[in-house]
């Protein structure tokens, strides 16, 4: 749960004199294990600088207040686009950007490139009817507009329906073949016209009604203005009929990410690597999956679920759960939690089946698992780490573990390790799509490590989740990419791959084609 305190905004959120009693409720809630108190925030009026920063002020306060009453959030949040980008005193643990990632100022008096945002919406659609008039011809509802001379009409298939601003019709204009159009008379319900005069266009052709302003056409700001409104009412305006199309796929991952879903084999030769392994495939997880770690004492079982638990955006620290057999961690990032078991002590499935896991649920990682889940799960993936013999270790698993021998482990980073993954189950599991299918390609390991007999892990992925963008038409495409989540920010970023797109089929002059909204993935420089 996430408390908010009203700082001056008047909407929701608890007032200075109802706050004591709506954290004293919250807290004895979490102590009785009905919620957990994850954050505390509030919202600012963005009215004036004074006004914020009485906000802010009110905010302290409500965070004293709160943690004085009993009160622990991990985190606390105040900040929207506009105050995370000019008032760093009230982004505190986060900032929840809003039409800033849609590459759109929050500011009036600043454009959005002047802040180094890139607009991520261009919405275009094809020309469906060409027509030559004579001059003084009506156009649309009202014929508020009149031909000067002979002219083109062109009929663009948007309309209010659609999200185009109708009060926005006497100013408004639209880039055609490489020129601004005015629109022509009033904007209906489906359709806007073009008055282009001797401009050749043809059915086909096609109109952009706003973008990043690069070619000339429009922006999301600019409608703003016409409309007496603002961007963020533009963009989020856009109705169901408009096709998403998700464009500028992103360059292939490079390092542990590339790593974990290549066909290549690759080495898993230091503490670091093991936990960059960790955070790629968990990239590739979602609650009901099973992670089952194999390997000697001290081969990186926990390190690899701390990098997976970095990767799942879970509460950390991640350590062994030896004493505790089994540990959740709750998701700072509304994601599924994770499930650290150490099933070291646990004599067989039974045992394991009496923790009470919400296996469905969550992610979770059993250590030591190894023929321990039969009747327990029907699928799960098997993850095998093999440390050569004589290699030292840097992983921490064996500090975290009583019965430990360090002298084992007094060797950092020159344990070179294999770590081979792949799918099990009584069931013969076909992967779900939205998984990598792995398979072990290590070598036996060595007598002894050296770096040119540094082990190796390799990953293969086979299928990927199917993501319709909308109900598109049979002649509409819908393809989404995104770029894997680096190492700092591994909790937020999107999934490696996802993409769909339904066969083609051929257009016809008859046809009406419907617009495209297109985002692309990358928003903000």
């Amino acid at each position: 749960m996430h408390l908010k305190a009203d700082t001056g905004l008047s909407r929701n959120g608890a007032t200075p004199e109802l706050w004591p009693d709506l954290v004293r409720a919250a807290v004895a809630a979490d102590a009785a294990g009905e919620l957990t108190l994850h954050a505390l925030w509030s919202h600012l009026a963005d009215a004036s600088p004074e006004d914020d920063d009485a906000a802010l002020a009110r905010f302290h306060d409500a965070v004293r207040v709160a943690e004085e009453l009993g009160a622990r959030p991990v985190e606390k949040h105040l900040a929207a686009s506009s105050a995370g980008i000019r008032l760093p005193a009230a982004r505190f643990d986060m900032v929840r950007f809003g039409i800033a990632v849609y590459g759109i100022s929050p500011f009036d008096d600043r454009a959005g490139r002047d802040l180094g945002l890139i607009p991520a919406m261009t919405l275009e659609a094809d020309v469906v009817s060409v027509k030559r008039v004579e001059a003084g011809h009506g156009v649309s509802y009202g014929l508020d507009h009149r031909t000067a001379g002979p002219s083109t009409l062109v009929l663009v298939p948007l309309g209010y329906a659609d999200g185009i601003p109708r009060i926005a019709a006497p100013r408004a204009s639209v880039l055609l073949n490489g020129r601004r159009f005015p629109v022509a008379g009033r904007i209906a319900m489906d359709q806007l016209v073009l008055d282009v005069g001797d401009l050749p266009v043809e059915v086909g052709d096609t109109a952009v009604i706003l973008g990043p302003g690069d070619r000339g056409e429009p922006t999301a700001e600019e409608w703003a203005g016409w409309a007496e409104t603002i961007g963020d009412e533009i963009v989020t305006r856009v109705g169901p009929r408009v096709d998403r199309v998700h464009l500028h796929e992103h360059p292939e991952p490079e390092g542990p990410a590339a790593d974990v879903l290549s066909d290549e084999l690759v080495p898993v030769a230091t503490t670091d690597g093991m936990e960059e392994l960790g955070r790629a495939l968990a990239r590739e997880l979602g609650a009901g999956d099973l992670v089952v770690l194999s390997g000697p004492l001290g081969a990186g079982k926990t390190t690899f679920t701390r990098g997976l638990g970095a990767g799942l955006g879970v509460r950390g620290p991640v350590t062994s759960p030896t004493f505790v057999l089994a540990r959740t961690h709750p998701s700072l990032v509304d994601g599924p939690p994770l499930v650290h078991v150490d099933a070291y002590r646990l004599a067989d499935a039974r045992e394991l089946d009496d923790l009470d896991i919400d296996f469905a649920r969550s992610v979770v990682v059993v250590e030591w698992g190894e023929g321990k889940l039969d009747g327990v799960a029907e699928e799960w993936w098997d993850l095998r780490i093999a440390r050569p013999t004589g290699a030292g270790d840097a992983d921490p698993d064996a500090a975290d573990r009583a019965d430990a021998d360090p002298a084992a482990d007094a060797d950092p980073d020159a344990a070179p390790r294999s770590a081979a993954p792949s799918a099990s189950g009584g069931s013969a599991r076909a992967p779900a799509p939205r998984l990598v299918q792995c398979s072990s390609r290590s070598t036996p390991p060595p007598a002894r490590a050296s770096p040119s007999s540094t082990p190796t892990a390799a990953c293969s992925p086979s299928a990927r989740r199917q993501t319709p963008c909308g109900t598109p038409r049979s002649s509409a495409r819908c393809s989404t990419s995104a770029s894997p989540r680096p190492a700092s920010s591994a909790a937020t970023s999107a999934p490696s791959s996802r993409a769909w797109a339904p066969a083609p089929s051929p257009a016809s002059a008859s046809a009406s084609p419907r617009p495209a909204c297109s985002r692309p993935a990358s928003t903000c420089a």
